[in-house]
């Protein structure tokens, strides 16, 4: 009994080690993009140009909580629970009905925001139109983070926050 417990912990100490040395290497490079983004805008952007962009960042944030709220928490725990009973048809619905739901939520809140936006904002409704593009992204991005980390993929799971979103942000400012 004393060997099989011995034995489970070694593998599990493996695991949590590799995790966190895969988690500390994304927290750099993510850190790393965050330093150059905010070194190009500082560059390229007047002091309200900058404001700008940071309000509108912040807007298209918040626009995209009400349909990514609550759904990490819920996917964790029912994606945990169909794979643990081996319910891959729960599993695949599930991830279906979220997906569905997040896009067809996303694109929803675009249009309305796009046709409304020019009698809201006036003169800026340019640049926020540019930025509604972005509404759709955090929330994806948390799906699938969500989804890969239900799946014990931690390190994976926490790529598309830490890596692929930085990473399409300074791909946007560079063009």
């Amino acid at each position: 009994m004393k060997k099989f417990v011995q034995s489970g912990f070694k593998g599990l100490t493996r695991h949590i080690v590799g995790g966190a040395a895969g988690g500390l290497m994304l927290n750099i490079v993510n850190q790393a993009f965050l330093l150059g983004i905010t070194m190009v805008l500082t560059r390229i952007m007047s002091p309200s140009d900058y404001g700008l962009y940071a309000v509108i960042l912040s807007v298209m944030l918040l626009l995209a909580l009400p349909f990514s709220g609550g759904f990490p928490i819920f996917l964790m725990r029912h994606i945990g629970a169909a794979i643990a009973k081996d319910r891959y048809d729960l599993f695949r619905g599930l991830i279906q009905k979220t997906f569905i739901w997040i896009v067809g939520a996303g694109i929803t809140l675009i249009l309305l925001t796009y046709f409304a936006l020019p009698h809201i904002v006036g003169a800026q409704a340019y640049y926020y139109r540019i930025g509604l593009g972005l509404v759709i992204l955090p929330p994806l991005l948390l799906f699938f983070d969500t989804l890969l980390r239900a799946m014990r993929r931690v390190v994976l799971g926490r790529f598309p926050e830490f890596f692929i979103q930085p990473a399409i942000l300074f791909s946007l400012l560079a063009i």
